[in-house]
This record gives structure tokens, sequence and C-alpha cells, in this order.
């Protein structure tokens, strides 16, 4: 055990991170106490218990000091912590992690987010996706920022336009709580004697099922 933490030490270094020369990472208890400490440069990497929230999970995360770092702070998911003695300079979660919300499975990497889920169309060819907490549309929001927002149909892949079906993302939320996808089903009308067609696309029918994935901070 004591040979894999040296390893993970000299990892760290190697990749820019500036661990304590006793090879020993430092510990806080809570969050208030890792925004308490003081930063530089040379600021160690920090192992934060995390004892003190109500997630109940218990595992604690790694989190390395970004001096010029200006992201909103992440209180719910701990991604990205302020500082209570400097402000520029964010203490940023070093490890991704991986949770199981209510919609879906959301990834967390320091400041960026992606977050899977699947989704199926109403009658008229909608699907609208609540990007929260809990799911809901009133929840807390899992972004401040979105920069993906893409879907794949489920299912065998199309024989021709009439069973093709597209996919846009009609509008997101000005709180980035929801968006909503519009499907649609294509058309081909054969017109005249010359062989020739008329394409069009009308909106997809219910029960289209389709993978999302929305990637932002």
């Amino acid at each position: 055990m004591k040979k894999l933490l040296v390893l993970f030490l000299l990892t760290l270094s190697l990749s820019g991170f500036y661990v304590a020369d006793n090879m020993h990472l430092p510990v806080v208890q809570t969050v208030a106490d890792l925004k308490l400490k003081a930063v530089s440069p040379y600021t160690p990497v920090f192992v934060l218990a995390r004892n003190d929230l109500s997630d109940g999970l218990g595992l604690g995360a790694i989190y390395y000091w970004k001096p010029d770092a200006t992201d909103a702070e992440d209180m719910t998911f701990l991604n990205v912590i302020g500082s209570s003695v400097s402000a520029t300079g964010r203490w940023m979660r070093l490890i991704v992690r991986t949770q199981q919300l209510p919609g879906g499975i959301l990834v967390s990497n320091s400041g960026k987010k992606e977050y899977f889920t699947s989704i199926v169309t109403s009658a008229q060819g909608k699907a609208t996706i609540n990007l929260t907490a809990d799911g809901t549309a009133t929840g807390t929001a899992l972004f401040s920022t979105i920069y993906s927002n893409r879907c794949e149909m489920v299912g065998p892949m199309p024989t021709s336009i009439n069973n093709a079906i597209l996919e846009y993302t009609e509008s997101v939320s000005s709180d980035k709580k929801q968006t909503t996808h519009q499907f649609y089903k294509g058309n081909s009308t054969a017109v005249g004697a010359l062989g020739l067609s008329v394409v069009s696309f009308t909106a997809a029918p219910a029960s289209v099922s389709a993978n999302c994935t929305i990637a932002g901070f």
C-alpha cells in the first residue's frame, strides 16, 4: 500500500502538482478547513476528508490549488471550491468523480462535467432533459455553462429517408436546468413519371428513443 502511495505522489509531482517532501498528503477535515488554507505557487495537494458533509458519502477527495482559476464555486458536487483567503484561484478536484443521479450519470473532472441520459419523444416529437441534481425542472442546476449538447438515436440504421430520424436542440433554458430537443422524420414523395422525389420532414412520432450527452461547466 505504501509503495502505491509513493508511486501516486510521484505521478502527481511529475504532472506539475506540488507534493510535500515527506511524501504525505496533508489532510483537512472539512470544506471550511480547505477554504482557510494559505495558498501560494507551492500550495500542496490536499486530501479532504469531507466528514462534515450531508451527502453521507464519506469518500473524501483530492484537490489541487489552481491560482488563475475563476470558475464558479460548485458547492453541490464539490468539484470547484473557492478560497476564504484569496479572491482569485480555486481548489479543483483532481480525480474524476462519477455519480448516478435520478435522471442520468454525471461525470465530473475539476470544473468540467459530462451528463449522460436517455430520452423518449412525446407525440409532437419533442423531449426535454432536466439537467438538475434531482432530475426535476426546479432542482439544483448541474451546469452554469453548456458547450456541447448531442443525442444519438437508438434503433436500427435507417434504410431510406422515410425512416430516418433527425434531431436538433430546440432550446436551452436561461438557468441551464433544461434542454428541449425536437426530432423529425423524413418523408419522400414521388413526383411525376420521371422518378423524381420531394423530400420533407415532419415531427417524429412518439416513443423515439435517444441517448444524449451534455457537456459543460
